[in-house]
């Protein structure tokens, strides 16, 4: 009998500035609403995502788990000063080194903005995996999200 062995792979998302706004605290992948998000949920729905581990890139607090808690906030990225930005990046790649020395990966697929992305610029020196950028707006880019998705499944 052979076994067919699944590639362990990586989601970057950008938060989305569509959020839901309930006043408790809840998952991070159910606070944010946007495009992407929708993507996701609909491709776990329908059995994909199998081996996907996924972090969100946000405005706030940087790179969180989508279990994290989080509360309704408004907030636009748009106004954030790029001096926190920086602060979240070294944030963002303490943690990807810890994160990548106990989780190796064999794609990591990054669906984020030029901002967003700029939070974690530099991981690539930290991971062998293969990464791939969605391109373009956010119609390609959620198309791309859902290909791959779909792909490794």
């Amino acid at each position: 009998m052979v076994r067919m062995i699944r590639k362990k792979r990586l989601l970057f998302v950008s938060s989305s500035f569509g959020r839901l706004k309930s006043p408790e605290m809840v998952p991070a992948i159910e606070r944010y609403t946007g495009l992407f998000f929708r993507v996701i949920l609909k491709a776990f729905r329908e059995g994909h995502g199998n081996k996907l581990d996924i972090m969100i890139i946000t405005d706030r607090w940087g790179i969180i788990r989508p279990s994290e808690q989080v509360p309704y906030y408004r907030q636009n990225w748009r106004r954030v000063p790029n001096e926190r930005f920086s602060e979240l990046r070294e944030r963002n790649l303490t943690v990807l080194k810890k994160h990548f020395k106990k989780n190796h990966y064999n794609e990591i697929f990054i669906c984020a903005g030029r901002k967003f992305s700029e939070q974690i610029s530099g991981f690539e020196n930290l991971t062998s995996a293969t990464v791939i950028r969605a391109q373009g707006r956010m119609g390609p880019m959620a198309k791309q999200l859902k290909e791959w998705i779909k792909h490794g499944s």
